[in-house]
């Protein structure tokens, strides 16, 4: 296991927007119910399950997954095992009427799921459970640490995102120089990935595929001669504040040093932590709405009450 991934998770409301921060139990068919009955979630079980298939089926080596989910949410017995996935349940108690319970959950997660591995682990933070990662992502990341000491440097795969064609302004031909320069004058962050389809945005491995082939067709300008950009831990310009691959003795240091459980916990931990290195060779998709994997098309977020 070369890398530990954390998967901070809560069933989607919809969008970015999480379930109820309230109580949730898992039910047999996967759903999520809350204590007025709400019911979050999808038939393929959330975006988890895919995020999750996404890893085994795309990394060239096998990797320790961890889903930290919140205190107050309780899975299924034997709930992401038929992946060798592992379940993380912090200790933490809140107390009531909490106007920040919604950040202080999953930051109080994740610091203690952190502080909670081996010193030598090498940790992938935050990866979230919306992220589709290109095939072989692991390899260009393990092969910078090889050269470049991780004491000194955090690894992150580069960051996608898929918007309306305007953003494309009348231009969708994907093209070398509109991925790395035109396109991305228009965005504070990220790569962009054209939208195939405005009513569905439903997405396919064989379009990240194509899109990926024209990406890496040379080597951006911003780039240094191995194909990585260099920036500082902070700046997420290409490398986001999620999926960040991290020396886990330096990690846990910085979580303690910081101290803080709350908004803004996210920011302020990748600030924190120096200089990072992003690999071009190494994509993750953010999906904001529906991928085909493996031909299976995945149902957008329900939100319903029973």
């Amino acid at each position: 296991m070369i890398i530990t991934i954390l998967i901070p998770f809560r069933p989607s409301a919809g969008g970015m927007s999480s379930a109820a921060f309230t109580p949730l139990v898992q039910r047999e068919n996967t759903w999520w119910h809350g204590p007025e009955g709400q019911t979050f979630g999808r038939e393929q079980k959330d975006d988890i399950e895919r995020a999750v298939k996404a890893i085994r089926k795309n990394s060239c080596y096998h990797h320790k997954i961890i889903v930290a989910i919140d205190a107050d949410m309780t899975p299924i017995e034997g709930w992401l095992k038929e992946y060798d996935v592992e379940i993380f349940k912090p200790q933490y108690t809140l107390p009531a009427n909490n106007p920040s319970g919604s950040f202080c959950r999953l930051t109080a997660t994740m610091n203690e799921a952190i502080l909670a591995q081996p010193d030598d682990a090498f940790i992938c933070y935050a990866y979230i459970s919306d992220l589709i990662c290109c095939k072989n992502w692991d390899v260009p990341i393990i092969e910078a640490r090889k050269k470049y000491p991780d004491d000194k440097y955090c690894f992150a795969p580069m960051w996608v995102e898929p918007r309306g064609m305007d953003i494309m302004q009348n231009d969708s031909s994907l093209t070398f120089n509109n991925i790395w320069v035109k396109w991305r004058e228009r965005l504070c962050h990220c790569l962009t990935f054209a939208r195939p389809d405005e009513n569905s945005g439903l997405i396919t491995e064989e379009q990240f595929d194509k899109w990926i082939k024209v990406a890496t067709s040379s080597r951006p300008a911003s780039s240094n001669t191995d194909g990585i950009i260099i920036e500082g831990c902070g700046a997420r310009i290409y490398g986001y504040f999620c999926a960040i691959c991290c020396n886990g003795k330096k990690l846990k240091e910085k979580v303690k040093e910081l101290n803080h459980i709350g908004p803004q916990w996210d920011l302020m931990l990748e600030g924190s932590l120096g200089t990072k290195m992003v690999i071009i060779k190494s994509f993750l998709l953010h999906l904001h709405g529906g991928f085909v994997f493996d031909n299976q098309e995945i149902e957008h977020n329900i939100n319903s009450k029973i």
